[in-house]
């Protein structure tokens, strides 16, 4: 089954998701140790699960017949 439209080159919602990661992790870098492998792990993983989602949700909307 084709997709009924192209994706889109980059949604708004997915591009500010990745911005925001851009400018996060660096910053999660200069944690102290203790914090930086519990709370910015956390933090880390926790968006980009929202910027998997997104994309996935871009994918499954573009399938959809």
């Amino acid at each position: 089954m084709a997709p009924k439209q192209p994706l889109p080159v980059k949604p708004q919602a997915v591009q500010d998701c990745h911005l925001l990661l851009e400018w996060l992790i660096p910053l999660l870098d200069k944690f102290p140790r203790n914090r930086r492998f519990t709370l910015g792990e956390r933090i880390e993983s926790g968006l980009l699960e929202v910027l998997e989602n997104l994309i996935q949700a871009l994918v499954q909307c573009a399938w959809r017949p």
